[in-house]
């Protein structure tokens, strides 16, 4: 058995001992008190040990990190699939020519129960509890799909479920009421007496109810639609405050001032919600990090009205009517942000619908053959002719990994499909030591100092000196392993690329020459820089980085095309983009490429790279950005999907990468002194 055999199993062996280990039992051998790690599990919806672990590090300043205080939790039902969709636009229109009203602090749902408190010890047995509810429901004759009707008055719009649905959802949350009883100190006021509906706009000024009507009833009702049922909760300190999303950075020049982070949340409290009905935020305000949980003043500009859902947590979700393929008996990830690109950490073991759990492993029969020449016909097996083995083809809506035994609905793929690898790039330099390793690494003659370990061995000379990487960062040494392991990976796997893309960002052009690297095709592939796989420009600090030019590149040892022209420019992408604009801008090159090009092709690009660059060409609609931000940022480093074509139907669908997931704990710096003495 070779070394990279070993390694591979060694790998799988971690994998397997994870997932037969409670996350809690794991924080706890790592040596975390174990108020700590139920609360941080709570608080991401035990979305995994890294992510619990992450949890805990950002709020290591928060002074209530150590109080014991149940989380707020409530049962939804919520609609998904095309109506879902119909939906979320109304939402977003309704916001753009009416103005905010009361339902856009929340997403479409119907009300199961009112808010009640759980303890993060029990949390777990409520978990269990909605999902026995769950079970006895759908185990007795209910409705294969729901009705609604439209109702309105001139201070309410809404659209009220038909009396099969409603009393099943009745019946449900009776169950739900009765199992959460079972769990010391839950008690749980049900909606069985209730007027079961989804609201669409209230508390709106009464000029604005014709327009709000006319929006609504441009709904098809009819549409088809899955319905899930689903447990959220929030952290109760928050309740009387407003929610404020981060649109740019700032970095504190004062002890009382916030540090604002990308992606992150600022709840604000009742004395300045006065302020906040102004169209325009000025001057500054006192908030909280959802992120970090420090409190400090913060400038307005930076900030603009969230919803509030998306600082919740949801703990499970259970489909009962509609979509089959979806699974009925899986957890979901929680909306957890890390913030945007440069706030992302290794959390996840993988990135297929950032839910996967089954996952690929390298075959023991793989040989070490050299691949730099393989084409298509080259082989993990050199006995064998076949193609590496497909994985199952997923149903392009579902949220879960089917489970073992259901077959497709799509036809076998020919050995001739195509397939698109989509990398986010690996660990950043700035998030793994902060902004000020600049300060800390280079002498005042601009001669970089290498001052541990992970740090790059080496940097290439930028025209503008070391302050041009402030906002296009290096990655380090676990980040090159990680793009070399990657890469060793798709070569077992008998992967063959034939075209290369990189966004000009340097950490993604190291990783993609990590990547090839570990295939041992890098001076075989070139990789072709466009602008347009560039990161979402609202996170893009205001302006475009000083990126590297062509001829630095190869200097610094980077394989570049210089033949290959960029097919967007800066005027291109606008620094407001709008989030709709950045899945077309994705889908714009995507499609180009593909029609360009032949063969297999891999991108690195950001951690919205996956989501932007794959969902139209699957036939999907841009997503709404709540639901983008919220998706991004589970996103680990070095995270990949993977699309394959289906030239008899004409799409592309998401499957899953026939490769394994890349894993590790945090290594957080080690204090010597604390021996002393």
């Amino acid at each position: 058995m070779t070394e990279e055999q070993a390694l591979f199993l060694q790998q799988n062996a971690a994998d397997t001992l994870l997932r037969n280990t409670s996350s809690l039992q794991v924080l706890l051998s790592m040596g975390f008190p174990k108020e700590r790690a139920l609360k941080a599990l709570a608080a991401t919806g035990d979305a995994g040990v890294q992510v619990a672990c992450d949890w805990i590090f950002a709020h290591v300043k928060d002074p209530t990190l150590d109080q014991i205080t149940p989380r707020d939790f409530i049962l939804y039902a919520c609609p998904a699939g095309p109506l879902g969709v119909q939906l979320e636009e109304f939402w977003q229109q309704s916001l753009m020519s009416c103005g905010r009203n009361g339902v856009h602090t929340s997403f479409p749902h119907v009300t199961m129960c009112s808010f009640f408190k759980c303890t993060d010890e029990n949390v777990s047995k409520l978990v269990r509890a909605m999902k026995t509810a769950c079970n006895r429901a759908t185990q007795e004759p209910h409705p294969s799909k729901f009705d609604l009707e439209y109702f309105s008055t001139q201070n309410y719009v809404g659209l009220f479920l038909e009396d099969g649905a409603a009393n099943f959802l009745r019946k449900l949350s009776d169950y739900f009421a009765e199992e959460a009883q079972k769990v010391p100190d839950v008690k749980v006021e049900s909606h069985s007496n209730k007027q079961l509906h989804i609201t669409l706009a209230y508390k709106f000024p009464a000029n604005k109810f014709e327009k709000l009507e006319a929006l609504a009833k441009k709904i098809d009702l009819k549409k088809p639609s899955t319905w899930e049922i689903r447990l959220y909760s929030k952290d109760p300190k928050f309740g009387d405050c407003e929610t404020l999303r981060v649109l740019y950075p700032y970095t504190p020049t004062s002890d009382s001032h916030l540090q604002l982070i990308n992606g992150d949340c600022i709840f604000v409290g009742p004395e300045d919600v006065a302020n906040l009905s102004k169209s325009t935020f000025e001057g500054w305000f006192y908030g909280t990090s959802w992120m970090t949980g420090c409190s400090g003043f913060f400038p307005a500009s930076h900030t603009n009205k969230s919803t509030d859902t998306d600082t919740w947590t949801m703990h499970k979700n259970f489909v009962v009517v509609g979509n089959s393929k979806a699974s009925k008996d899986e957890k979901l990830m929680r909306r957890y942000s890390k913030g945007a690109d440069e706030f992302h950490t290794s959390g996840y073991s993988s990135t297929q619908s950032l839910l996967q759990k089954n996952m690929a492993s390298v075959p023991e029969n793989s040989t070490t053959q050299n691949s730099e020449d393989q084409g298509h016909s080259s082989k993990t097996d050199s006995s064998s002719t076949d193609a590496p083995p497909r994985p199952p083809k997923d149903d392009v809506y579902a949220q879960v990994q089917k489970p073992k035994g259901q077959t497709s609905l799509l036809p076998k793929v020919s050995k001739s499909s195509r397939r698109i690898y989509i990398f986010r790039h690996c660990e950043r330099v700035d998030v793994t030591f902060g902004k000020q390793w600049i300060q800390l690494s280079f002498d005042e003659k601009g001669n970089y100092i290498r001052k541990n370990l992970n740090m790059p061995r080496k940097l290439p000379n930028r025209p503008g000196g070391p302050k041009d990487f402030v906002h296009d960062s290096p990655i380090t040494e676990m980040g090159v392993h990680q793009a070399v392991l990657t890469g060793q990976a798709l070569k077992q796997m008998g992967v063959s690329i034939e075209n290369v893309y990189s966004s000009p960002s340097l950490r993604c052009l190291q990783t993609a020459t990590g990547i090839l690297q570990g295939m041992e095709q890098n001076r075989k592939l070139p990789i072709r820089i466009d602008l347009g796989l560039y990161e979402w420009m609202k996170w893009s600090g205001g302006s475009f980085p000083k990126f590297l030019d062509a001829n630095s590149l190869t200097t610094f040892g980077i394989n570049v095309e210089k033949s290959y022209r960029s097919k967007f420019k800066p005027d291109d992408m606008p620094l407001n983009e709008r989030c709709t604009d950045y899945f077309k801008r994705g889908h714009k090159f995507l499609s180009s490429i593909i029609k360009e090009t032949h063969g297999d092709i891999m991108i690195v690009g950001h951690a919205g790279s996956l989501d932007g660059l794959s969902r139209q060409i699957q036939g999907l609609s841009p997503r709404a950005m709540p639901e983008f931000v919220s998706i991004v940022t589970k996103v680990p480093y070095c995270g990949s999907v993977v699309l394959e074509e289906f030239p008899d139907l004409g799409v592309w669908q998401l499957i899953e990468p026939p490769y394994p997931s890349l894993i590790h704990a945090p290594n957080p710096q080690f204090d010597w002194t604390v021996l002393q003495g």
